[in-house]
């Protein structure tokens, strides 16, 4: 069984270089922005196993992650939000 992991980040250039290191192991999703990521989240029937997300991307809203069932920790420029 393979894994499926969505990136999310507004960045094509990240999306491409993240895809490019997980292709092989995992299944990869990809969403630019945030009202994607969570649609995709929401829609995934729990098919989606990661997030790897930007969040300051445009469209993410802090507490959007939590409606969504996105849970773990991410960091950004230092600053540490967990989402448990």
């Amino acid at each position: 069984m393979r894994y499926t992991v969505l990136i999310a980040d507004d960045s094509k250039l990240q999306r491409v270089i993240v895809k490019e290191n997980l292709k092989d192991i995992y299944d990869v999703a990809e969403a630019s922005g945030g009202q994607e990521c969570l649609d995709l989240v929401e829609h995934s029937a729990g098919k989606i196993d990661a997030v790897l997300l930007d969040i300051v991307m445009p469209g993410w809203i802090r507490g959007a992650a939590e409606k969504a069932g996105v849970r773990g920790v991410s960091k950004d420029s230092g600053d540490r939000t967990h989402y448990e």
